[in-house]
């Protein structure tokens, strides 16, 4: 008898591949679309995908929960001078829960998404390992994703590459999928820029205001558009005469921006809060090494991980540059993803 899955399909070349794949083993794919933000078009694409496909086709409206879990902290995170990543809370929040739970109601086997990494198990526990094609790995985003889920989760694509991918979508007559354009960063906010996004969407009780920008004496150097529209490393959009100057500080309580050059933001080590590890052994491991992305300047590298009141204290083997209140923080042995949390 045939397993029965749950498979969210977004009406791209990842979803599509993984519902042929699954079909090809034998599953019977109920396909599932979330309603989110203006996503309309999303949804369509899904829809004429799962009729060419010939598979049951399920959409589920949480635009609700998807304003109150991702889009309304998202903003606050910004204005508290935070430097968010909606996508660690989505996975855990939106993607991974709802898929879970119809999978529940609907009395199926699994639950499978197009994710470029692998489950495996690992001491009778069940992980997330990164994906083959290490340039498209996903596992940075998944760290929160409670072990509860992983032994029903299907990644069909964890051990190919992108370019695998794709072939099969030409393969099958779909090449019009394989070369659409990716869409790159926050899916919700669009092609607007999260600037655009923050402002039209600000709560009516929030008002973004211009303020100071001041250098490592407090001497007032420049004016900013509103904190919630900088980062930690940020260059561009300070319209200061010395061009080398960065945000070094974010202020929002008094509205100030404090501004410095790039060799003050490399850091030995940091805090972590609000962390999640699957097995708290793996704190103490060895070979854990931890990955934090910065603005993009950062390698893996191994460290070594203290708890003390309810924080992580975490000890580089290097250095890690422009790391900012808010960003997620992943912890791997090998290819192994054990934990992670926030920069404190």
């Amino acid at each position: 008898m045939s397993k029965t899955v749950v498979l969210g399909l977004s009406g791209g070349v990842d979803s599509l591949v993984s519902a042929l794949l699954l079909k090809k083993n034998g599953y019977k794919i109920i396909a599932c679309t979330f309603k989110l933000w203006k996503n309309e078009e999303s949804v369509n694409s899904a829809r004429l995908l799962a009729k060419s496909l010939n598979i049951e086709f399920r959409v589920l409206d949480i635009s609700t929960t998807f304003k109150d879990k991702i889009v309304d902290p998202f903003i606050a995170e910004y204005i508290g001078g935070k430097t968010p990543n909606p996508c660690v809370w989505c996975n855990n929040d939106i993607k991974v829960y709802f898929l879970y739970q119809e999978m529940l109601n609907l009395k199926a086997d699994f639950f499978a998404t197009g994710h470029y990494v692998q489950i495996k198990d690992f001491h009778n526990k069940s992980y997330i390992y990164k994906g083959t094609d290490l340039p498209k790995d996903q596992s940075y985003f998944l760290w929160n994703v409670r072990a509860k889920y992983l032994k029903y989760w299907l990644t069909p694509l964890g051990n190919l590459t992108k370019i695998e991918v794709k072939q099969i979508a030409i393969d099958h007559k779909m090449g019009f999928l394989a070369h659409k354009k990716e869409s790159m960063g926050v899916c919700f906010i669009g092609k607007q820029g999260y600037q655009s996004f923050i402002s039209e969407n600000l709560p009516k009780n929030k008002k973004i205001e211009e303020g100071e920008i001041v250098d490592e004496n407090e001497v007032v150097i420049g004016k900013h558009n509103g904190t919630a529209f900088y980062t930690i490393g940020q260059k561009k959009g300070l319209n200061l005469k010395n061009k080398k100057r960065t945000v070094v500080k974010i202020d929002a309580s008094i509205n100030r921006l404090v501004v410095g050059y790039d060799t003050e933001l490399f850091v030995k080590q940091f805090w972590v809060m609000d962390y999640y590890f699957i097995d708290e052994k793996d704190m103490s491991n060895s070979r854990l090494n931890v990955m934090v992305r910065g603005i993009g300047r950062n390698p893996k590298g191994f460290c070594l991980v203290g708890n003390i009141d309810n924080y992580l204290n975490v000890k580089l083997e290097g250095k890690a540059w422009a790391i900012a209140t808010g960003q997620p923080v992943a912890f791997y042995v090998d290819d192994r993803l054990v934990g992670g949390g926030y920069i404190k």
